[in-house]
């Protein structure tokens, strides 16, 4: 079974674009957004396999 490693992404609903800048982004990284939940403020949990793009532990 994978293991996985979770990131939140916290942004205020004013700033959405910016948010979705910001999910582009660790997407390309390995990130898949799995809830997403807010109003005036807007948090996205994400999680990604360990060892996805962008892990150090690939580097080495």
């Amino acid at each position: 079974m994978p293991k996985y490693e979770y990131q939140i992404l916290h942004q205020l609903g004013s700033r959405v674009p910016h948010l979705n800048t910001q999910m582009n982004a660790e997407v390309e990284e390995g990130w898949v957004p799995i809830a997403i939940t807010g109003d005036q403020a807007v948090s996205v949990l994400m999680r990604r396999v360990k060892g996805g793009a962008g892990d150090a532990s690939e580097e080495e």
